[in-house]
């Protein structure tokens, strides 16, 4: 009777209307959203602010998705099934995570449009721009100290230390380093040209690639020296005024240096 009424009304026949419904309903099943289940999967508020897991953030302005579970949330972008993207809470940390999935794939930032300002590259590093060349992405920063120490080219000599920490800054291939010895007690002054060792990183041997060390405040050494080279992971102190004339160090208490470098490393 209820069907035959509701086709007075010009409802098409065998639709299903409440009085012949029975709930919860079983065994239905449907390709959209439904409110069947037992229990909140997703909410939708009257601001269209969504809800995964969660009841939805709200902020004045904003449509938000908030998502929330055990470990957190995760957003999944696939292409033919397999993950492309993924930006998820990271599991037992405050960390967030963003990843290009694929072995090759790389991260773009752009901006002013779509134009590429930014890149982190699938083998490491970022460059800018759009260049997508390895050998130009920004790989590694680095801040530290190293320990420096008075070397020679032949018997090295015998030397008490106030200071030997240096320190450094790394950006990319390219390391700035000072060193101030304070008070050196040279009881010995050992045999051979005057070297110091102990770069944090060694410096490229690379055809002719011999970065200069500025010296000043020194008195560690029988002749001038205000600059030398690296070479490796060693700089040597140059007579001033020559060429090609190594400097050697002298005994005395105290004795002082300074250095500074700049110089690329491999």
């Amino acid at each position: 009777m209820a069907i035959t009424k509701l086709n007075s009304l010009a409802i098409p026949a065998n639709t299903v209307v409440a009085a012949d419904l029975s709930y919860p309903l079983t065994n239905f099943s449907s390709t959209g959203i439904d409110d069947n289940a037992d229990a909140n999967a997703i909410t939708i508020s009257s601001a269209e602010d969504v809800g995964i897991g969660a009841t939805p953030n709200n902020y004045s302005d904003y449509v938000t998705l908030t998502l929330d579970g055990t470990q957190g949330g995760a957003i999944d972008i696939e292409k033919d099934g397999t993950v492309q993207a993924e930006l998820w809470t990271y599991r037992n940390s405050a960390d967030v995570a963003l990843a290009a999935a694929h072995s090759l794939g790389s991260i773009r930032l752009m901006a002013g449009g779509f134009t590429e300002r930014a890149r982190i590259q699938a083998g490491g590093g970022i460059s800018f721009n759009g260049d997508t060349a390895a050998a130009n992405a920004l790989d590694d920063y680095e801040e530290g100290t190293c320990t420096l120490s008075l070397t020679s080219s032949g018997t090295f000599p015998t030397v008490s230390y106030t200071n030997q920490t240096a320190y450094y800054v790394k950006v990319g291939k390219v390391v700035t380093l000072s060193w101030y010895s304070a008070g050196l007690n040279i009881s010995n002054a050992g045999s051979g040209t005057a070297k110091i060792a102990g770069l944090p990183y060694s410096a490229s041997t690379a055809a002719h690639h011999y970065p200069v060390v500025n010296v000043t405040h020194n008195t560690a050494t029988i002749h001038t020296v205000d600059s030398g080279y690296a070479y490796a992971s060693e700089m040597h102190l140059m007579q001033s005024g020559l060429t090609t004339n190594l400097a050697e160090w002298t005994s005395g208490n105290p004795k002082y240096i300074m250095v500074t470098i700049t110089y690329m490393t491999t």
